[in-house]
């Protein structure tokens, strides 16, 4: 999905991929069914209404409103999972969709490749501390 789509339009596409109907997307909201064709064709959505948006999709408010995004910061160990990013739906919807023996070998190569960029990581930091 490109930023560059009214909130409108955005929102379809998302109702689109959540398979939601524009009468249940106007529950949720509490507003009658017309407003969210109103919303689709126009993109004028109140501002009370930006929290839905972000909790029913998932996207960031700054997605919502075409802010740049910032650069995802590396996780530190034991950091919150970052229910703001949309890779990580995209992930766990692709995870499982593979049978569990595909998921399981999936799980020891990104473990592997964690384990190399740790292990660079350190040699990196041991190559610093000599110089």
């Amino acid at each position: 999905m490109s930023n560059t789509m009214h909130m409108g339009a955005k929102l379809e596409q998302e109702a689109k991929r959540l398979g939601l109907k524009p009468a249940q997307i106007a529950k949720v909201f509490g507003v009658r069914p017309p407003s969210v064709y109103d919303w689709y064709a126009h993109g004028r959505i109140h501002k009370k209404h930006y929290p839905m948006l972000v909790e029913l999709t998932g996207k960031p408010l700054a997605w919502w409103l075409d802010f740049p995004q910032e650069a995802p910061k590396a996780a530190e160990e034991g950091a919150a999972y970052g229910r703001d990013d949309h890779r990580h739906a995209v992930l766990l919807e692709l995870f499982d969709s593979l049978p569990s023996k595909e998921q399981d070998e999936l799980i020891q190569t990104l473990k592997a490749k964690k384990q190399h960029y740790d292990d660079v990581v350190s040699e990196l930091m041991a190559r610093r501390k000599q110089a």
